[in-house]
């Protein structure tokens, strides 16, 4: 897209935010991914470094201090729960295997909901402010306003869930940590 066709476009939609509320709706939550800073992480990368450096730390708290961190021990982190190979090899935990496992599973289906609406975001922020033509027409829903209207019902469940499944993620972690912590032989080298 040229400047002068991005240029049309957001005379466009601030034209439109002046005449249809639904879609000064839309533009406002759309404006939301540029401002809010948990979003703007978000959008910058699935899962958002601030849950998943926190997750590598609790991961760590859980490892035998004389294993040394690969991306392939690392990588557990990563996995779909459903994977069943996962643990085809031993790595060795400083406290129960379970909690170990059952921190891993929980974090890998967090992490796979997460991930899972990060394309979706990535290309209504495209469509929306570079016009980028990939699932949305601004103009054919500004002429349909029940669709329009639909559209910003479903951008707005998107946000919140993203919001909430991003929370969700800081507490999951947050709370392992703290178990982690407490079970972990070594508790006094890594509390924070």
């Amino acid at each position: 897209m040229t400047k002068e066709e991005l240029d049309v476009f957001n005379e466009f939609k601030e034209e439109q935010c002046k005449l249809n509320p639904d879609f000064k709706r839309i533009f406002d939550i759309m404006e939301s991914f540029k401002t809010n800073e948990v979003l703007v992480e978000y959008t910058k990368h699935s899962p958002p470094p601030s849950i998943h450096d926190k997750a590598i730390e609790v991961y760590k708290k859980s490892i035998s201090f004389r294993v040394k961190l690969t991306k392939k021990i690392l990588s557990h982190l990563r996995y779909n729960p459903s994977t069943q190979d996962i643990w085809y090899h031993s790595v060795p935990y400083c406290i129960d295997e379970e909690k170990v496992k059952f921190f891993l599973n929980e974090y890998q289906s967090w992490n796979q909901k997460i991930y899972s609406l990060w394309n979706e975001i990535y290309y209504l922020k495209e469509d929306f402010f570079n016009n980028s033509g990939y699932k949305n027409d601004w103009k054919f829903y500004v002429k349909h306003p029940n669709i329009l209207k639909s559209k910003g019902d479903e951008i707005e469940k998107l946000r919140d869930k993203i919001l909430t499944l991003i929370n969700a993620g800081k507490e999951l972690v947050l709370k392992h940590d703290q178990a982690v912590t407490l079970e972990s032989p070594y508790n006094n080298v890594y509390k924070t």
